[in-house]
């Protein structure tokens, strides 16, 4: 008998609503057990700051790398991805801010790279909500792309701590990025020493639109597509992988674990961005993993994300999944 490939099993959820006592305690619970069942990755999936609605609706508890970093120091194999938007703020304090949880969780964070934002954010930083898709990629891709050449401004072994100099790098191995581009003009390099993992891993949870597609396909080490049904994804994640080769990226570098969600879904849908009823729903493990095995066995696909609100309900799924994946 062939032996299973070894599959990815993300979790993505919101961040928790406030409201309640004991939010943070019944956070690192649940990601304490998420770890013990065997998932691969949480993904706190927060598009970032945006207008407060009448009823609080919008409010969270905190956003998601104060999240990740809570739960650092708690666990110790799951990977821990913050969510941070690739169009508002500015890209030197987003590699900073990575750098250091990647230090702060021994190599295990992950970068979800928002793209896109809306118009209710722009108007909070200022940004034209008339621009389009295409401006909002170029300008999220040159985002990414000064990050990551930051980050490789600290080469291995710039740290050297000389206790008799009082010296603690080498400075030649440290080197300014002077970037000039269409949208950013940063100098470098990082105040960040080199994190564990370099460069840590990016994220990406594309729509089905092409445009998006592209731009997952060029930067994300993970894609979290989502579509709205098996069939939807094997097309994507082919998709994904041939426009991946197209940008010249190695066989292999991209791993597609679709979105699926669970539990509550119209409620979960709503705080994780999508419109209700949109979206691949898995009701009983034994179906999802029967269709992931299936997908997993054409090559495109990687893994699965399951998506729902953080809570016994999706505890349960999440941990007879990932039994039956190892059976």
């Amino acid at each position: 008998m062939k032996d299973r490939p070894v599959l990815h099993l993300n979790v993505m959820v919101p961040p928790p609503r406030p409201g309640t006592t004991g939010v943070f305690p019944a956070w690192r619970q649940m990601v304490g057990d998420l770890e013990a069942v065997g998932t691969t990755a949480l993904v706190v999936n927060d598009p970032g700051p945006h207008p407060l609605t009448a009823d609080g609706a919008t409010a969270v508890v905190a956003d998601s790398t104060t999240l990740v970093a809570s739960v650092a120091r708690v666990t110790r194999r799951i990977g821990l991805v913050t969510s941070g938007s690739a169009r508002y703020g500015q890209p030197f304090n987003m590699a900073r801010e990575i750098a250091g949880l990647d230090h702060l969780t021994g190599g295990r964070t992950g970068w979800h790279v928002m793209p896109l934002g809306n118009a209710l954010q722009d108007a909070e930083f200022g940004l034209d909500p008339a621009t389009p898709t295409d401006a909002r990629l170029r300008r999220a891709g040159e985002f990414v792309d000064v990050a990551l050449g930051l980050w490789d401004g600290w080469a291995p072994g710039a740290q050297v701590p000389d206790r008799a100099s009082g010296s603690w790098v080498d400075t030649a191995r440290i080197h300014a990025l002077r970037h000039v581009g269409e949208f950013y003009l940063v100098d470098g390099p990082l105040d960040t020493p080199r994190s564990p993992q370099g460069r840590p891993l990016l994220f990406s949870s594309p729509s089905d639109r092409d445009e998006e597609i592209a731009f997952a396909a060029g930067v994300a080490d993970v894609v979290m597509p989502w579509t709205a049904s098996p069939q939807d994804a094997l097309r994507t994640a082919e998709a994904l992988h041939e426009r991946a080769a197209g940008a010249g990226r190695p066989s292999g570098s991209v791993v597609v674990a679709p979105v699926a969600m669970t539990g509550p879904h119209h409620q979960a849908a709503a705080q994780l961005g999508r419109p209700a009823g949109s979206s691949w729903t898995a009701d009983r493990p034994a179906d999802l993993v029967a269709q992931v095995l299936d997908l997993a066995a054409t090559g495109s696909v990687g893994g699965i994300t399951l998506a729902g609100l953080l809570g016994p309900e999706l505890l349960a799924f999440v941990a007879e999944t990932a039994r039956l994946l190892e059976t």
